[in-house]
């Protein structure tokens, strides 16, 4: 995996990460579940694809997931594919880095330590169910109107080293 001399990973055009202190807070804690909030343009996708790829480097398999899946389409897949390390995804893979390719259905990445991570929306709170996995990032929570997708979704973080469940969301608007 390709890291940059400060020891984050490099976006897919080159450009590095420089964390602002919340930022690298969040992606450095080890705490069980962690909370990334910010305003729209806060760097919370990227956060969270910086955490997402440091549990992938270890070989954890994981999910990305967001309580819509139109929403994981133009939110998390698109920021996540930017830092995604893709020398290190299974070749039959690589074509999810082009953006001609969109999802229409959750997916599965496979990187070649073995690392899997589930990708999907969810349709209603029991579609959270799956896989036994070390971590889960769940973007823009909010969404979750009742919190019961997050509360089924945790169950499956129980997995390796340090299994850690963290959310990325814009505050709610009354």
């Amino acid at each position: 995996f390709r890291l940059a001399s400060n020891g984050y990973f490099i976006r897919t055009d080159g450009r590095l990460y420089n964390p602002n202190p919340n930022q690298e807070a969040f992606i450095k804690s080890n705490a069980r579940f962690v909370l990334f909030r910010a305003g729209r343009g806060g760097g919370k996708s990227a956060a969270g694809s910086q955490k997402a790829m440091f549990k992938i480097m270890e070989g954890q398999d994981g999910a990305v997931i967001n309580p819509v899946f139109g929403d994981f389409k133009t939110s998390a897949w698109p920021e996540f594919k930017q830092w995604i390390d893709w020398d290190m995804v299974v070749p039959s893979q690589r074509h999810r880095r082009d953006d001609a390719w969109q999802p229409h259905q959750p997916f599965t990445m496979v990187f070649l330590n073995g690392a899997k991570v589930y990708c999907k929306g969810l349709k209603d709170p029991k579609s959270a169910r799956g896989a036994n996995i070390n971590w889960l990032w769940y973007d823009e929570a909010a969404s979750d109107a009742t919190g019961m997708s997050w509360k089924i979704a945790i169950a499956s973080v129980r997995v390796g080293k340090n299994p850690q469940a963290w959310a990325t969301t814009t505050p709610k608007v009354s």
